[in-house]
């Protein structure tokens, strides 16, 4: 009975985050972020739901993709979805509860579409502008990228990608990444 409740409610919600738009999709989203406690799979899950993993984490290699092998690019995208749900969804929850913020409309053009917002955190004195920049994937708004004060966050990774892959090459990159989820997990063992 509970799987089929389970079932039941991942449906009805998958089919209501469809039919919501990109400033929607945004707010819910962050209060989703919100609920993030560090290491609880069930709240990752539950903001995988907005993002578009397949295309932010190919996005972030995307200039350097011809040194990567094919087996080599699926281990970085996984490895760097898990980096990700790691850092920055507990970080997030702490940045969204502290924050107070105003959404302008969504602007939508195609299949990609940006809802802008000013982030205000009053306690550290700290103002922001982010940019959720939404691309549709089958029938479905998805995050692909933030601005963050108009610096894109995927370019930003692909910089630093960059970086690391010059000077270590992909091997390189994919352990620093491997060693870094390694402390994270051991960081959170004693906690």
């Amino acid at each position: 009975m509970r799987i089929k409740l389970f079932i039941l409610c991942f449906f009805i919600s998958t089919s209501i985050m469809a039919a919501q738009g990109p400033k929607e999709q945004t707010l819910a989203m962050i209060e989703a972020l919100k609920q993030v406690k560090a290491n609880d799979e069930v709240s990752y899950r539950q903001v995988d739901a907005y993002i578009d993993y397949d295309f932010l984490t190919s996005q972030s290699i995307a200039p350097h993709r011809s040194k990567f092998t094919d087996k080599q690019a699926r281990q970085f995208m996984g490895l760097f979805k898990s980096l990700i749900r790691k850092v920055a969804y507990p970080q997030s929850s702490t940045f969204y509860n502290d924050a107070n913020a105003t959404y302008e409309p969504a602007v939508i053009s195609g299949d990609m579409a940006s809802v802008l917002s000013e982030t205000v955190i009053e306690k550290e004195d700290f103002e922001l502008e982010i940019g959720y920049q939404w691309k549709k994937t089958n029938g479905n708004w998805r995050l692909a990228d933030l601005l963050l004060d108009e610096d894109s966050l995927v370019k930003d990774y692909q910089n630093q990608f960059g970086r690391l892959i010059s000077k270590e090459g992909v091997d390189g990159l994919i352990n620093r990444i491997e060693k870094k989820i390694v402390e994270i997990d051991e960081e959170n063992a004693k906690k």
